[in-house]
C-alpha cells in the first residue's frame, strides 16, 4: 500500500500532463468500445433482416434444392401437405411453417401511347401473407399482397407506372409458357441494390401461374429463439425422413459469417492503431515525467532503493493511470452506447431506400475485459521509461542540473 500511495503522489505532482494522458486514455478506450458497439449492432441487425426479413430459420426442401445450379428450381418442389406441416409445427421452439415458391418470370406490360410494352425479368417469391408475416415479420410488402398482385423495387415499379396492364408470365416445370394479369401493390423499399429485380407475390398467384396447386419449393420455419435454430434442423430432419433437406439461416446465407470475419479483422486493425497513438503518449509523457525527476531518481538509488524498485514504481504509475482511465474510459463508452441504442442510429444501404435502425450494443465482459487490461498493458508501456530511470548513475542523476 505504500507503494501504491507513493506511485498515486507521483502521478498528480504534474497535474497537467497526468491529465492530458488519462483523457487521451479514456477517449481512445471510450472510442474502442463505440466501434465496438457499434459493429456489433450492424452484425446483429444483418442477422436480424437474414431471419425475419427474408429465410427465416429454418428451411425444408427436397434433397439437392439447394446446392442445384443445372435443373430447374421447380422440378424440386413438393407436395404442400397438411400432416407435415402440422409436423414441423408441432415441433420445440417452431412458432410457425410458411410455404413458399420461386422462380423466375417475366413482368410484362402492353404497349402505351407514348412507349412499346417491354418485358423486365424478376425473381418471384411467392408467399402465404399470414404464415409468412409470423416467419419473416420484419418482411417488407407482406402488408399490401393479396392475389393477383405484385410487390416490386419502388424504382422499378415507378418506371413502370405508366405502362400498359402488366401480366406476369412464366414457365411451368414442362416448360409450357403461361401468364396471367396482375396488378402492381404498394412498392417495395430496396435495402440494397439486388432488390432491384426481385418480386413478391402470393402463393394463389404463383400455384395458378406456374399450374402447380397445392406444391410449394420450400417451407420457411420460425424458431423462437432464432439459437435454436440448429437443434429444431436436427428434429425436423428426422421428422421428415429421407427426400428431404433441413438448413439453418446461417448455412444459407454463409456471407454473414464472413461479413462478421472483416468486421472483426477492421476492429482489430482500427484497435492497433489506436493501441499505439495511446502508447506513444504515455511513453512521451512518461519519459518527460524520467527527466524531470532525474535528481530524485538518483536520491532514491543513493539511499539504498535497488534498481528494480525505480522500474516496480514506474510501472505502478502506469498501472494507476490505466485502471483509472479503463474503468473512466469503459464507463463512458458504456454510456454513450446505452444513449445511442436507445436512439438508434438510422442508416440507408448504398443505392437502397429501406432505411434501417443499428443499435450498437456492447456485452458486461468486453467492458470488464477493456477496465482490467488497460492498467495491464500501460503497466506495460511504462516498462520503457522505467529501464531508462533504472539505468541512471545516481553520482550523474544527482549532479544534472
Amino acid at each position: 500500500m505504500r507503494w501504491l500511495r507513493f506511485a498515486w503522489r507521483n502521478l498528480w505532482r504534474s497535474r497537467r500532463r497526468s491529465s492530458l494522458s488519462l483523457l487521451g486514455l479514456v477517449v481512445g478506450l471510450a472510442a474502442m468500445v463505440g466501434q465496438r458497439a457499434v459493429m456489433a449492432g450492424a452484425q446483429r441487425l444483418a442477422e436480424e433482416l437474414s431471419v425475419q426479413g427474408r429465410l427465416g430459420a429454418v428451411q425444408v426442401h427436397r434433397v439437392g434444392y439447394v446446392d442445384n445450379v443445372l435443373a430447374p428450381a421447380l422440378s424440386l418442389a413438393f407436395d404442400d401437405r397438411p400432416q407435415v406441416r402440422d409436423a414441423l409445427g408441432a415441433l420445440p421452439h417452431v412458432t410457425a411453417v410458411a410455404g413458399r415458391l420461386e422462380f423466375g418470370a417475366l413482368l410484362s406490360t402492353e404497349d402505351a401511347p407514348t412507349r412499346p410494352g417491354r418485358a423486365e425479368p424478376l425473381l418471384v417469391t411467392a408467399v402465404e401473407p399470414g404464415p409468412e408475416a409470423r416467419a419473416t415479420p420484419l418482411r417488407p410488402g407482406l402488408g399490401g399482397l393479396r392475389d393477383g398482385a405484385v410487390v416490386l423495387d419502388a424504382a422499378l415499379a415507378a418506371d413502370l407506372e405508366h405502362d400498359g396492364a402488366p401480366a406476369l408470365l412464366a414457365t411451368d416445370r414442362d416448360g409450357l409458357l403461361n401468364g396471367v394479369p396482375v396488378s402492381l401493390a404498394p412498392p417495395l423499399p430496396a435495402a440494397a441494390p439486388g432488390d432491384l429485380r426481385a418480386g413478391l407475390t402470393t402463393l394463389g398467384t404463383a400455384q395458378a401461374l406456374l399450374r402447380m396447386q397445392g406444391q410449394v419449393t420450400e417451407y420457411a420455419l420460425a424458431v423462437e429463439p432464432v439459437s435454436a435454430a440448429p437443434d429444431v434442423k436436427l428434429a425436423a430432419q428426422a421428422v421428415l425422413g429421407e427426400g428431404y433437406e433441413v438448413h439453418t439461416w446461417a448455412e444459407l446465407n454463409p456471407a454473414l459469417e464472413v461479413l462478421g470475419r472483416s468486421r472483426a479483422r477492421a476492429f482489430a486493425m482500427t484497435f492497433s492503431i489506436l493501441l499505439l497513438v495511446v502508447a506513444l503518449g504515455l511513453v512521451n509523457a512518461m519519459l518527460i515525467s524520467v527527466l524531470e525527476r532525474t535528481r530524485e531518481v538518483g536520491t532514491m538509488l543513493a539511499l539504498g532503493l535497488r534498481r528494480w524498485g525505480v522500474v516496480r514504481l514506474m510501472m505502478l504509475e502506469g498501472a494507476l493511470l490505466g485502471a483509472f482511465g479503463g474503468v473512466l474510459g469503459a464507463g463512458l463508452g458504456a454510456l454513450a452506447i446505452a444513449i445511442t441504442h436507445e436512439v438508434g442510429l438510422a442508416m440507408v444501404g448504398p443505392e437502397g431506400s429501406l432505411p434501417v435502425v443499428v443499435r450498437p450494443t456492447v456485452d458486461a465482459p468486453f467492458l470488464l475485459a477493456v477496465a482490467l487490461v488497460a492498467p495491464v498493458a500501460c503497466a506495460l508501456i511504462s516498462l520503457v521509461p522505467a529501464l531508462r530511470a533504472a539505468r541512471l548513475s545516481p553520482r550523474e542523476a544527482l549532479a544534472t542540473p
